[in-house]
């Protein structure tokens, strides 16, 4: 008799502690995704597909941004700015060159952030779209995703960077429509990755400024090379999935018995991995979940 109405305390605690885990881990923005972290820079800045996704960890990670832009606007920016050059390096530059012709640095409502086409062919300047670091980015990525050139965004713990993946370089290229520049060495340009490598290894590295700066744009000086620093090897060096959603999460569950990566961080030496929060409570989630399988079978076992 004792024996039984221990099992019936043992039960009930276990299954209110799977309770808990089960809210809290809901709670969790990450709860039904995971990180993939690498120190390898290789690994990192592994070539995209045509369609501008790469195999992690047996995943598929997506850079693709959803958008509600008309085509007939891409073809107007590729007329405009593209010209007849087939240098992706070259055109990359010129989307950036355009995105801050566009744009000023400015506060923008994001509660209700969209890009329409209005925005991509509107007035240029201080009359164009107002936003910060993060939106430069986007409208970059997407006007380079849009016109075929593969491009993804770099997010650093106080600035937001776009990278494009040069095919003739077999490369992906920090290119800072914010700033209005970009890094190289060695005579070639140089990824997020490889920056933070130049910054903790102290390599020699120029800064190629490719725009004239506006009253109220943050344009790339020797002055700003002190905090860049300090914001590149913070240890926060992030990509994140662009499209996943619950059902994305439900099929990789169901098909491929593993959860999706939502991020992918590179880890530098001053990185704390990210996720590690969501990790334990679900490693935790999976031994009360095992236990109270066995308590709950022991009780089924001595009622017969």
């Amino acid at each position: 008799m004792r024996g039984s109405k221990g099992t019936i305390i043992l039960a009930v605690v276990m299954t209110v502690l799977l309770a808990a885990q089960m809210y809290y881990l809901k709670r969790l923005p990450g709860s039904l995704v995971r990180v993939y972290s690498t120190p390898e820079i290789d690994d990192f800045n592994k070539p995209p597909t045509q369609e501008f996704t790469v195999t992690l960890g047996g995943t598929l990670f997506d850079y693709r941004i959803p958008h509600r832009i008309e085509q007939y606007a891409f073809k107007n920016l590729a007329a405009a700015v593209l010209g007849d050059t087939a240098d992706k390096m070259v055109q990359a530059i010129a989307i950036a060159r355009w995105v801050r012709d566009r744009m000023y640095f400015g506060e923008r409502d994001y509660s209700a952030f969209e890009i329409e086409a209005e925005d991509l062919l509107g007035a240029p300047g201080s009359d164009g779209l107002p936003g910060w670091c993060d939106l430069y980015s986007r409208l970059f990525v997407i006007a380079c995703q849009a016109l075929r050139i593969p491009a993804r965004i770099i997010e650093l713990d106080g600035h937001v960077v776009p990278e494009v993946f040069i095919g003739d370089l077999n490369r992906w290229v920090m290119i800072d429509p914010t700033f209005g520049y970009y890094v190289i060495s060695g005579g070639k340009p140089l990824s997020v990755a490889e920056l933070i490598r130049c910054y903790r290894e102290g390599s020699a590295f120029s800064p190629v400024v490719f725009v004239e700066g506006n009253e109220d744009d943050c344009l790339y000086s020797p002055v700003s090379e002190g905090e860049l620093k300090t914001i590149y090897l913070n240890g926060f060096t992030v990509v994140s999935s662009q499209t996943i959603d619950l059902q994305q999460m439900v099929e990789s569950i169901v098909k491929q018995f593993s959860l999706p990566i939502a991020k992918v961080q590179f880890l530098d030496e001053n990185s704390t991995i990210i996720g590690t929060r969501e990790r334990v409570v679900r490693a935790s989630l999976a031994v009360t979940g095992i236990v109270w399988i066995f308590v709950m079978g022991l009780m089924i076992l001595r009622r017969r």
